[in-house]
């Protein structure tokens, strides 16, 4: 063996060969289950999810109230068809929760929320997808045991200002993904984003002077855990406090690694917060690998004198990802990302998303792709709901998380007009700062997305100038240091990643060569390449493209992709294809350890579609190549073996014969092998 190629002598006693499709035995390991994210909450805190009152506003006129669900796109069920819709419920808050700061918190709501207490205007927000948090405290008074009060979210759509140009609806301001600017009732295109709350609500409780945020950062490379605090002190006394956290698996009660205690000064009246930093080295943790993510939980607290006055409790996963030449690392292991996009949850999410999607079906939505042999998948057009990365991270479900900064014909007068792209460049930049901070902790996120198809191969998007793009990237690293970014479809506008999407051409199947046909251009063979988008699973080529999506991809991982994903392989919930034989050639196309025949991969879908086989000599030797990956995180011995199969051809007294070579392996201790 060489290079990974096998090369087989073959005696064939017939005319023709039959079509192959390799039988690779590949070992899944699923994580054992571990606490959900449903039994981790941040803090004292009380879910605001569940039944609102509802009331459209149409041409100025309220509807009559009606219920709606929450979290929900107000047009997906049951489908209202409004561009703003005011939400009411009642809000009990607990009276041990007295002399607290008290905050709604929202996950997401698309795309102006104006938040008030007993009909009383608190605040505004901007921006869809993206957390916020909303003080209530000064509006309490908790002279009451329990108080209760009324919340109201006047909710706006992307087609109202400031998310779109005052003169023009059709110009943007603000990331939208796709066409979330416009009704998403349109009958002409029902696929649009939706608006409303889409993500979760929580009422949470906070000590006067208390942790406002936390990043936790963990290198492989230094054996060091990190985390940088904000503190806040709220109360009109200073407070000096100790910082201390404790670490925990998160199927354990035993702590294996304390951060701390630090005593720190808080003034009074804080209005921005103190950062504060704390490390210690961690030789020996268990690591997040995809195939066996472990997970921990940080338990971190303010102590004042020996009163806890504060605390919260976060959950990450020890792992580093980075770059070395023309490779990812995944805690010290090269790591390439074979996967999926899926953007169910705004395009197509009337039909998909409650198949897929919701809490209940999720957890069988991402085993689904694992038995497939999928562990990377990008969430496509706009940020996936938070409990869909609680559940990746416990499954080891690999994400690329994907921006709402989404290049279509809509995005070209705004960029062609200095006034317009101003303000998007600053609006989008505010987006990503909430976008970034309110997933870093998450560690199936390995990469993200700053935009889609913005650049020069876009024309009808603008094209926006790359060192424009590549603000994105520059501001999402201020937030978050430890993971590469990608422009997906376009390039590499900051030279770390390169990015393409459809080398065949959109629409198109694949027209050359499986093993040859599109190497990594000039541009991408000094870093990670990648191919974002290729063969659409629709259109006029859609039920070939499905066929060639297994047999593709072990092209592109022979050429040396880093990152392959066809569009899209939602084909196999469409029609149910789980166990179909196009599922198990995808299957196989994606196993971690392979091993593929090169001359009948080449053949395409000639002998599944068309009945063509090749036409060999009788009682000649053929050469026969197979090519053989390593995808798995730990070294891995094979023993090739091969049986004969014989069957009749109708049309005459002769054979059929074929070789079928069938892959075993063996876990062993070493790193590398292939």
């Amino acid at each position: 063996m060489e290079n990974g190629v096998i090369k087989l002598g073959r005696l064939i006693a017939a005319t023709k060969v039959a079509s192959l499709i390799l039988p690779i035995v590949v070992i899944i390991i699923l994580a054992d289950g571990v606490a959900l994210s449903e039994d981790i909450s941040l803090r004292e805190e009380e879910s605001l999810n569940g039944t609102w009152e509802f009331t459209t506003i149409v041409g100025g006129i309220p509807s009559e109230p009606c219920d709606i669900n929450v979290p929900e796109y107000w047009n997906a069920d049951p489908g209202f068809h409004t561009d703003r819709g005011i939400y009411k419920r009642e809000v009990n808050v607990p009276s041990s929760w007295s002399g607290k700061v008290i905050k709604v918190e929202f996950e997401g709501v698309n795309h102006i929320a104006d938040v008030y207490f007993n009909d009383q205007f608190v605040v505004r927000h901007i921006g869809g997808w993206i957390p916020f948090s909303v003080d209530i405290t000064n509006y309490l008074t908790m002279t009451e045991p329990n108080q209760t009060f009324t919340l109201k979210v006047d909710v706006k759509g992307g087609n109202h200002w400031p998310i779109v140009d005052a003169n023009d609806p059709n110009k943007p301001l603000w990331p939208v993904g796709w066409y979330g600017h416009q009704d998403p009732n349109n009958p002409d295109d029902p696929n649009r984003g939706g608006w409303g709350i889409m993500s979760d609500v929580r009422l949470r409780a906070y000590g006067k002077a208390h942790i406002n945020d936390a990043f936790i950062q963990t290198s492989y490379r230094n054996k060091t855990i990190t985390v940088d605090y904000e503190l806040l002190n709220m109360d009109t006394i200073a407070h000096t406090v100790n910082l201390e956290a404790d670490i925990i698996p998160a199927d354990s009660n035993e702590v294996v690694k304390t951060l701390g205690p630090n005593t720190i000064n808080l003034p009074a009246n804080m209005t921005s917060p103190q950062k504060i930093t704390l490390t210690t080295p961690w030789v020996t943790p268990d690591l997040w690998m995809p195939d066996s993510p472990n997970l921990y939980i940080l338990k971190s607290r303010l102590k004042e004198s020996t009163d806890v006055i504060d605390g919260e409790t976060r959950r990450f996963g020890f792992r580093e990802i980075w770059i070395s030449g023309d490779h990812y690392i995944l805690n010290g292991v090269r790591l390439n990302l074979y996967g999926d996009s899926m953007n169910e949850h705004q395009q197509h999410f009337a039909t998909h998303r409650y198949n897929l999607l919701t809490p209940a079906t999720c957890p069988n939505t991402v085993d689904n792709y694992l038995a497939t042999n999928v562990r990377w998948i990008r969430f496509h057009m706009g940020p996936i709901y938070p409990f869909v990365l609680d559940i990746c991270d416990e499954k080891g479900l690999m994400v690329m998380d994907e921006s709402a900064i989404y290049g279509r014909p809509y995005m070209k007068p705004v960029y062609e007009d200095l006034t317009l792209r101003d303000a998007y460049m600053s609006n989008s930049k505010e987006w990503i700062k909430s976008w970034i901070k309110g997933r870093r902790n998450h560690p199936c996120i390995i990469i993200w997305s700053a935009s889609n198809e913005m650049g020069p191969d876009y024309e009808w998007a603008g094209p926006w100038d790359p060192n424009l793009i590549r603000q994105w990237g520059d501001e999402i690293r201020k937030y978050d240091p430890t993971r590469p970014v990608c422009y997906d479809g376009d390039g590499a506008p900051d030279g770390q990643i390169f990015n393409k999407h459809y080398p065949e051409s959109y629409g198109q199947n694949w027209h050359t060569t499986i093993y040859d046909g599109y190497p990594p251009p000039a541009a991408g063979q000094d870093k990670p390449a990648g191919i974002g988008e290729f063969l659409t699973h629709y259109g006029d080529y859609g039920e070939e493209n499905k066929w060639m999506h297994g047999i593709i991809v072990r092209g592109l991982r022979y050429l040396g992709w880093d990152d392959i994903r066809p569009y899209r392989l939602s084909w196999i919930w469409d029609v149910n294809e789980w166990g179909s034989d196009r599922w198990k050639i995808l299957r196989n196309g994606y196993a971690f350890v392979g091993l593929f025949d090169k001359a009948y991969d080449e053949l395409k879908t000639d002998p599944i579609m068309e009945g063509i086989y090749p036409d060999v000599n009788e009682g000649q030797w053929q050469d026969r190549t197979l090519i053989l990956f390593n995808d798995e995180f730990q070294g891995t011995r094979v023993q090739v073996e091969r049986s004969e199969e014989h069957t009749s051809e109708l049309q005459s007294h002769s054979f059929i014969s074929y070789a079928v070579f069938c892959l075993k392996k063996k876990k062993t201790s070493y790193t590398s092998l292939f």
